[in-house]
């Protein structure tokens, strides 16, 4: 679908209220441990059953959703994860899969690529086992996932790289890039490391310094990227998109992780419609944030406030690490 297609249809559905666009998480289980994940597990929890899992899409569907994105954790990880994608593509939704690639085999991508899969993302942080293996904590996970890759490329589908940036691969970004030309694969970075969902700070301890945010931005011809910050929704959080753990929480994105609703407890639709917390969130815009709506960074600046929350505890309060981001951004015009 072309760009300006689905900026048009997004438009709609924001001011609709149409949940065009879900993430949906199908377990916080994962095979790899990496140093910088937001991902917190609580183990008194139970996850979603496979017949609840089935009942949402239906929910989804008949509520407008047609952009859906089945994550983790690591969503291969579930026993029922290739009927549930079926399932999705059976109620004509457009979906995308994020994994690390780990537990791709022919058969598995043989039969996504029968799904009419759209895009598969997968997460990869260097350009080889030294450095990537280092950050996912687990032996093997290098190979595992580049031979993934090539099982979904055979496979005839569409896929994209995931690279997070990070103090311990920022060296090895160069290498990275030409990994990707080699493998024929397009790619997505994103120097942007958040706190966990818990609060915990830890992974923001791989963050990049001030210098090697800049080299980035540079390096990525930032100012192709640029565009006229909007005055009042940074993006479609919680209007035309949202997101839902695997424990049943409906969140106004995945970065957002502050509950509106359950779906164990409620209906999807009653909680997209009803819930005090989403309707709240509804009134936000960037020319309630005094700091922000005035600053001189706010064109260079990725409003995102998932990260405003999760480092201030407010949507209205601006994130520090965004705030530096645009300080490097800007810095690339100097």
């Amino acid at each position: 679908m072309e760009p300006l297609i689905i900026e048009e249809i997004t438009t709609k559905a924001d001011e609709s209220l149409i949940p065009l666009s879900v993430l949906l998480e199908l377990t916080r289980h994962c095979n790899l441990n990496c140093r910088h994940c937001y991902r917190v597990e609580y183990p008194q929890r139970k996850e979603m059953s496979l017949l609840r899992i089935r009942d949402l899409l239906e929910e989804l569907h008949k509520t407008g959703c047609l952009f859906l994105t089945i994550s983790g954790g690591e969503p291969l990880i579930h026993p029922h994860f290739l009927e549930i994608c079926q399932k999705a593509i059976n109620a004509n939704m457009a979906l995308q899969i994020f994994t690390n690639g780990t537990l791709i085999t022919k058969e598995i991508a043989k039969r996504l690529f029968s799904l009419s899969i759209m895009q598969v993302h997968i997460s990869i942080y260097g350009a080889d086992a030294r450095i990537h293996n280092y950050i996912t904590q687990t032996e093997n996970s290098y190979e595992r996932s580049i031979e993934g890759v090539k099982r979904l490329k055979e496979a005839g589908l569409n896929i994209r790289f995931k690279y997070i940036l990070m103090k311990e691969n920022i060296a090895d970004l160069s290498r990275m890039l030409k990994l990707s030309r080699e493998l024929n694969v397009s790619y997505d970075i994103d120097p942007i490391i958040t706190p966990r969902d818990d609060g915990n700070m830890f992974p923001t301890k791989s963050r990049l310094s001030d210098e090697d945010l800049e080299m980035v931005y540079k390096k990525l011809h930032t100012s192709a990227q640029i565009q006229h910050q909007s005055y009042y929704y940074p993006c479609s959080f919680a209007r035309s998109s949202c997101a839902i753990n695997s424990y049943g929480d409906v969140y106004p994105c995945i970065q957002m992780p502050c509950s509106s609703g359950n779906i164990l407890d409620s209906s999807f639709e009653k909680i997209w419609r009803n819930s005090r917390l989403l309707n709240r969130i509804r009134r936000y815009s960037i020319s309630k944030k005094k700091q922000c709506y005035r600053c001189e960074l706010l064109l260079y600046c990725r409003q995102c406030p998932g990260l405003d929350y999760l480092e201030t505890g407010s949507i209205y309060k601006p994130s520090p690490e965004a705030c530096r981001n645009a300080y490097a951004i800007k810095r690339c015009f100097s």
